[in-house]
């Protein structure tokens, strides 16, 4: 939460004007500027690593993995190596890079990288085109995967409260759609 807002209402207010795309340092423009100046992407925090940090490509995997592993002790050292490199680049205050990392590090509980951003997209827009387009075989196909969830009843109870919205009723003995 920065001012009151979480990344993702920042997100969303600058990409539609509301509020000025605003970065803490020009270094970070080219980096963020597709992201209206928010960290998103593990591919990111890398980029930032280099220009900003000095890491090369072997210490930027390093980052990488802390980052995806989210591993603290991994991401204690890699803080270490950014700040000491980032005072003998001379690109930002030894103040900025902190808080710069500081971003990073939260950004574990967050990022991945952008390909798998793009291939949830894609397989969110393609269940909501069935979702909507094919309904019964759609919830037919969430009804027999539930067999493979720790908890499957609560499971269908959950399938069973959206069926109404598309005239579709749950035939509990036979666990079958009409």
């Amino acid at each position: 939460i920065v001012d009151g807002k979480s990344l993702t209402q920042h997100y969303i207010d600058r990409k539609h004007g509301i509020d000025p795309v605003e970065y803490f340092h020009d270094a970070l423009k080219p980096i963020l500027s597709s992201t209206y100046g928010i960290l998103v992407y593990q591919e990111q925090a890398l980029l930032i690593a280099r220009d900003i940090g000095g890491f090369d490509l072997q210490e930027a995997d390093i980052l990488r993995k802390a980052i995806g592993k989210k591993k603290a002790g991994v991401m204690a050292q890699v803080k270490k190596s950014f700040l000491e490199k980032s005072v003998d680049k001379e690109v930002v205050t030894r103040e900025q890079a902190e808080e710069i990392f500081s971003w990073i590090e939260k950004s574990q509980r967050y990022s991945f990288n952008k390909s798998h951003s793009l291939a949830y997209a894609a397989l969110a827009a393609i269940t909501v085109y069935l979702k909507f387009k094919h309904p019964k075989e759609f919830f037919l196909s969430l009804l027999k995967m539930t067999k493979h969830e720790p908890d499957p009843i609560h499971e269908i109870s959950i399938i069973e409260k959206e069926l109404p919205h598309f005239n579709i009723k749950l035939l509990p003995d036979k666990l079958e759609l009409k």
